[in-house]
């Protein structure tokens, strides 16, 4: 009897064995497989979260630095403003004129300035100075006045130019604008 009570005991161990592997291999398996599933659908997240969050600091860092380009630029162009008064760069440009139309034998007939203007948003330092000038003379001499003006180093530029015939020959209108800094009495008016 003995025997037989210890043949058993080997049987319901096991097959209390063969249970517990029958357990494990329909409940622990499948949660470890989710589990495993979970880890790598995670880290695939975390994967394309990461190169997300990269390609996002890229494109901020190449905005930034095309910020940082714009300032300097911005800075660049101010410097390169006159500062100088509104009728020192009107006189400037009126020896200009008078010198490039004695030199390229055509009759300057009339110069108009307007008043300088503020241009652009509140607190920008800006002002711009339109003028305009009317020359009469035959179209050679007319191009070579046009070229020497647009090569003579002054803040100015052409806005508008029209060419017309006229009983003295060709007539030349043109409109130009410089942008400078504002007259330093100006500035301290109004602040």
């Amino acid at each position: 009897m003995d025997k037989l009570h210890q043949a058993t005991k080997h049987f319901i161990s096991g097959s209390v064995a063969w249970i517990l592997s029958l357990l494990s291999i329909f409940i622990v398996i499948p949660q470890l497989r989710n589990s495993i599933a979970n880890e790598t659908k995670a880290q695939k997240d975390s994967a394309f979260d990461f190169t997300n969050k990269k390609n996002q600091l890229d494109s901020l860092i190449k905005l930034s630095d095309k910020i940082r380009q714009g300032q300097d630029s911005l800075v660049r162009i101010q410097s390169l403003l006159p500062n100088m008064p509104s009728s020192q760069l009107q006189l400037s440009l009126s020896r200009e004129l008078h010198k490039l139309s004695r030199v390229h034998n055509v009759r300057l007939q009339s110069v108009k300035y307007a008043r300088p203007s503020r241009e652009g948003q509140k607190n920008t330092e800006l002002e711009s100075i339109e003028s305009e000038f009317v020359t009469t003379g035959i179209y050679s001499d007319l191009r070579a006045f046009m070229l020497s003006l647009e090569t003579a180093g002054l803040p100015y530029a052409v806005r508008e130019a029209r060419l017309e015939e006229s009983p003295e020959g060709l007539k030349l209108t043109v409109n130009l604008r410089a942008f400078k800094k504002p007259d330093v009495l100006f500035r301290e008016g109004n602040q």
